[in-house]
């Protein structure tokens, strides 16, 4: 793996979970702030092409790691993904995503797709409180 990214996450999970993470070595670029961008596309799978199902916009991932390599690379934290689609970037994890793609599933238990509540909601308190959050639960610990 590239300079890009730290050679390992801690993978921490507000449900105790745990699985790998790792960012595609497709292309991979750093800025000068040191923020680290992988980018993936798939835009020949079914996922693309519409024939999975009602979900099926996923052509591609951005992977994002805001420290880059230095730290702390907690997934969910300084690392999170966002989805391209035909129409465009979505964050992911968002209300009626699919499996992976959903919040309860993307980020309370693998913890990388929590791009879509930090941006609708403004926080990262699935980090606190995850038994009391979700798209028709809570938005914020408080």
């Amino acid at each position: 793996m590239s300079s890009c990214f730290a050679p390992d996450y801690k993978y921490k999970t507000p449900t105790g979970g745990s699985s790998p993470i790792w960012p595609n070595k497709n292309t991979m670029f750093m800025l000068k702030d040191g923020a680290s961008y992988s980018i993936t596309s798939q835009n020949t799978s079914t996922w693309c092409t519409g024939k999975a199902n009602d979900y099926a916009i996923d052509c591609g991932t951005i992977t994002v790691d805001i420290t880059g390599s230095s730290g702390p690379n907690v997934a969910g934290k300084d690392y999170i993904n966002f989805m391209l689609t035909k129409t465009g970037v979505m964050p992911s994890g968002r209300k009626g995503g699919y499996h992976t793609n959903s919040f309860e599933k993307g980020c309370l238990e693998l913890f990388y797709n929590c791009s879509a509540w930090i941006i609708y909601n403004d926080n990262m308190d699935y980090l606190h409180c995850p038994e009391k959050l979700g798209w028709n639960k809570a938005s914020s610990c408080k």
